[in-house]
């Protein structure tokens, strides 16, 4: 009987999004069996990585306790996963689409707007994972979640202003906080600071330490999110059903855009100019669900 803990190595190359992603998988995976996680930022790894791997050789590295499984999320993750399943003969499992990658992993957790391929070796989630629980909200707390210009959506700071007037105007008496990001722009932000909403403050992005998010987002009654910002319409989606989304002018009909147009026609968000009640259903569990569907794929992971 195996009675070492699984250890996780976690592939990361920096960007929150990314870590999030990651992190919600392993600490999923933590409640159902017993692992060591370890952070390995891939620039850290050796350039001979490539190398190593065709040698089959332990790369020079810090010590670290060999991983039983890689989880990469981000492409400058992948390749460097594949070189270390390889040197390690351990499992990988890649988060989003992995590209030409893709047949070097055990397994792959793909969005199911990343439009992904039917194959064995794929599990499809309801929006890319995240750490985040249902918490104790705050009855009198809603979160305004604002991204920027994308590839996906063009920026309208007239239609946005309208949209969150009606949104504030139609729920006096509950204290509002507005989260921007680092893409939106500065001249929105100088738009909002001059606002006068009552029980409403901003937060600029770059004022927010790291866990700002972690720490307001499970306790918020009601979250509205920019439409170009899919992920958080996501993580949203998994501390509370009370969801909104702010329209923004479309820049193309792509995969992220009908995205949120299914959820806003499901009914799982709704928009400013159609205030209707919240729909009920419960909040989306896909870290628990995926992580479950990996130890019952391999039951020998489990500690």
């Amino acid at each position: 009987m195996t009675t070492h803990p699984l250890v996780v190595w976690q592939l990361s190359d920096g960007k929150r999004g990314h870590e999030r992603q990651a992190q919600g998988l392993i600490e999923a995976l933590g409640t159902q069996t017993r692992l060591e996680k370890r952070l390995v930022p891939v620039q850290l790894l050796p350039g001979t990585l490539g190398l190593d791997a065709l040698l089959r050789r332990a790369p020079a590295a810090p010590l670290l306790p060999p991983p039983d499984v890689l989880v990469a999320a981000g492409r400058r993750t992948h390749w460097p996963a594949v070189w270390l399943r390889r040197i390690f003969r351990c499992r990988s499992i890649c988060l989003m689409r992995p590209g030409a990658s893709r047949p070097w992993f055990d397994l792959s957790i793909v969005p199911q707007h990343d439009e992904p391929p039917t194959a064995s070796n794929i599990i499809v989630s309801e929006g890319p994972l995240n750490p985040f629980h249902p918490g104790p909200a705050q009855q009198a707390l809603g979160l305004v979640l604002l991204g920027g210009p994308s590839r996906h959506h063009a920026w309208d700071a007239t239609t946005l202003l309208r949209q969150l007037s009606a949104v504030l105007k139609r729920t006096e008496g509950k204290d509002w906080i507005i989260c921007t990001s680092r893409r939106t722009p500065p001249d929105f932000e100088d738009e909002l600071a001059a606002w006068n909403f009552p029980r409403t403050r901003v937060m600029p992005f770059d004022a927010a330490d790291e866990n700002w998010l972690v720490r307001h987002l499970p306790a918020a009654q009601e979250i509205w999110v920019s439409a170009d910002s899919l992920s958080m319409i996501y993580e949203a989606l998994t501390v509370t059903t009370s969801v909104g989304v702010l329209t923004l002018p479309e820049r193309r009909r792509d995969r992220v855009s009908r995205a949120v147009g299914n959820l806003i026609a499901s009914a799982k968000v709704r928009t400013a100019d159609a205030p209707t009640q919240w729909m009920t259903h419960e909040p989306l569990a896909e870290a628990s669900r995926c992580a479950g569907l990996v130890l019952q794929r391999w039951p020998d992971l489990r500690r």
